[in-house]
């Protein structure tokens, strides 16, 4: 007789029909609906006598009706994916387990957050650098028509060489040490359309980031390292607030 599914944990007591055997076997069902579960989801279990021909048999019975033997670490993941558990606590169990190819993909699947918030993070800037900069520029660039200044002939060449593939131009830089200023200063002087412009950041930032997030994953620095550096490049700015330098007068 089916029941309907419960809304807190429970522990349900009955006869189990399984293939092969006569009588119905007795059995209790332990009940933990979602979300309180290890995994975020339902979770069932079947408790009987602890007989390993029995369990054997229902085992066979509920896999020829459709369930399937969990992955080695599905149940981690499941529950990593669900928000149950950090990604810190699952590399902790998978580490333990030997689950190599688990735990890959579980530091994959918490890439691409990492990335498309990233990724996103700068699109928004890049719209607002559009907003605030390009009418200063053209301003600028009338007035230096109006005067026939001559930009010179390094400035002419950077334009040249842009205007052949802005597209390209923009989306590559991403792949080079090069800050993005140069880039986005020839974009806006040159009246690159903004939807092509954010098309094309998101193309250089989004592997970027990608390749970031993933070595952040795949390179564990010890957190004394890592203040070392932030000292490192904190430095030149304390140097300069505290030590300025003296005027010429």
């Amino acid at each position: 007789r089916e029941r309907p599914p419960p809304r807190r944990p429970e522990i349900r007591q009955g006869s189990l029909r399984v293939d092969g055997l006569r009588p119905p076997l007795p059995v209790m069902l332990a009940l933990w609906p979602a979300p309180r579960t290890y995994t975020g989801q339902d979770v069932a279990e079947i408790h009987l006598v602890g007989s390993p021909p029995l369990v054997s048999q229902v085992l066979a019975h509920c896999l020829g009706r459709g369930a399937r033997h969990a992955e080695p670490g599905e149940f981690t993941l499941r529950a990593f994916l669900s928000g149950r558990i950090d990604l810190e606590s699952a590399s902790d169990v998978f580490t333990f387990d030997g689950s190599a190819g688990q735990l890959l993909r579980l530091r994959m699947t918490a890439v691409w957050p990492t990335a498309l918030v990233a990724t996103a993070g700068t699109v928004a800037a890049a719209l607002v650098d559009h907003r605030i900069f390009v009418p200063v520029i053209r301003r600028a660039a009338a007035r230096r028509r109006s005067r026939a200044a001559d930009p010179g002939p390094a400035a002419r060449a950077w334009l040249q060489l842009f205007a052949r593939g802005p597209f390209a131009t923009i989306a590559f830089s991403g792949l080079t040490p090069l800050p993005f200023f140069p880039f986005k200063a020839l974009a806006f002087t040159t009246g690159y359309p903004l939807g092509r412009y954010l098309a094309a950041v998101t193309a250089r930032s989004l592997p970027r980031y990608l390749l970031l997030a993933w070595l952040g994953e795949a390179v564990r620095l010890p957190l004394w390292l890592m203040a070392t550096l932030f000292a490192l490049l904190l430095i030149p700015s304390l140097r300069i607030a505290l030590w300025p330098r003296p005027s010429a007068s």
